[in-house]
């Protein structure tokens, strides 16, 4: 009964811990492919992302607490290395499911400026990504085709907001201006950071969580082999 009773905790500061460690690797590969891709165009912009970004500490704040309790005050030092590793293997589910059909209620395009204009012009990849609806997604590409661009699909997202967290406006016929005033600004400030967790955490537990977990269990039996 004493060991059923020890091991249940220590069951859950072991998934906790695996929780926390995955959540923060994909954060910080989706912030850096968000700046990478869609940097902030303005000042309003930078607002929205440091939203973002807090909700996104607040989550790994309260994780990294109960985590640490687990570790005895030691959790840094204890899950850093493992910390490394799920950060590189999270850019892997970026590269082949970045465009999930599972995800695919909104597109995340960008525009390449001259790609058919035939003029010899340099392409110009414009940085203000735009989210269509998965079904209008053909016709924003003919129309910028016609005009002498293309349309590059980047990302796929189960909700605008999240879209719209990593640097895409919707493409809803709402004004740009409204999605820019104050009383908006407040509303996603308290709606795009808790909905982009939780879609990211749902991309996590599908495409980071198997990857990683096929690694670890590769090096454990590797070690076995070799003992």
């Amino acid at each position: 009964m004493d060991k059923t009773n020890r091991s249940k905790p220590y069951l859950s500061g072991i998934i906790l811990s695996g929780f926390l460690v995955l959540f923060v690797a994909k954060f910080l590969c989706n912030m850096i492919i968000s700046l990478n891709q869609n940097p902030p165009q303005n000042g309003k912009d930078f607002l929205i992302l440091l939203t973002v970004i807090a909700w996104g500490l607040l989550t790994i704040s309260l994780l990294y607490r109960k985590v640490n309790k687990f570790f005895d005050g030691k959790a840094i030092d204890r899950l850093l290395p493992y910390l490394a590793i799920a950060f590189l293997f999270s850019f892997l589910p970026e590269l082949f499911f970045a465009k999930s059909k599972l995800f695919n209620t909104y597109v995340g395009t960008q525009i390449v400026y001259g790609c058919n204009s035939g003029d010899g012009e340099i392409q110009v990849i414009g940085h203000s990504g735009i989210a269509y609806k998965a079904g209008k997604v053909d016709l924003a590409a003919r129309e910028a085709y016609s005009e002498g661009n293309c349309l590059r699909e980047t990302g796929s997202f189960l909700f605008w907001q999240t879209a719209m967290a990593q640097g895409y406006l919707p493409s809803s016929g709402v004004p740009i201006s409204k999605f820019y005033s104050f009383s908006t600004f407040i509303e996603l400030a308290f709606s795009l950071g808790p909905i982009y967790c939780i879609e990211n955490i749902l991309k996590m537990l599908l495409f980071n969580l198997p990857i990683c977990l096929l690694f670890f269990i590769v090096m454990r039996f590797g070690k076995r082999s070799q003992g």
